[in-house]
């Protein structure tokens, strides 16, 4: 699962979209798991598209507050929510 919310309803994609995906990316680079992995394919777009983030995982539960929150962020379900890739770039967790 690295498919965000949105594409996975057919609401179609947006630059957003791959904000949601490297939020995935930084997801398993911190866990070494995918964030709404279930136990099949289908199992893993559903849970995408409808259960809440939990960063209940080794590896998120020993970051900063600072991390977790830009984790979540990027993972928002709601496009709008997410950062541009510009304004994720000085996040000053990242600098």
């Amino acid at each position: 699962g690295f498919v965000p919310p949105e594409v996975i309803a057919r609401e179609g994609w947006q630059a957003r979209s791959d904000i949601f995906s490297a939020g995935c990316v930084m997801f398993v680079a911190l866990t070494q798991r995918t964030p709404f992995r279930g136990p099949d394919a289908i199992s893993t777009l559903r849970r995408t598209v409808s259960r809440p983030l939990s960063l209940e995982y080794p590896g998120l539960m020993e970051a900063s507050s600072e991390c977790r929150d830009f984790v979540s962020l990027l993972l928002s379900k709601t496009p709008e929510v997410r950062p541009s890739a510009s304004a994720a770039l000085v996040v000053p967790w990242l600098g």
